[in-house]
């Protein structure tokens, strides 16, 4: 398990920064999630559906992100 920390990724949902785990399997464990808003940066529950409905929105881009940065 690989831990990652991103401080600011420009998703098609918007710019978020995350942090969270990168299993061996691939699955990705996230522990925090914030948006930034039109105030700052804004802290998401992650057990919220909308907020599921984020990562799950971002996923592909959040993926990709990791890869490069790994590579």
């Amino acid at each position: 398990m690989a831990s990652f920390n991103i401080s600011r990724l420009n998703t098609k949902a918007g710019i978020v920064k995350l942090s969270g785990d990168l299993e061996l399997k691939g699955a990705i464990k996230i522990s925090q999630l914030s948006i930034m808003g039109t105030d700052g940066w804004q802290a998401l529950d992650i057990s919220h559906q909308h907020s599921q409905n984020l990562i799950k929105q971002i996923k592909d881009e959040l993926i990709t992100h990791l890869s490069n940065q790994l590579n």
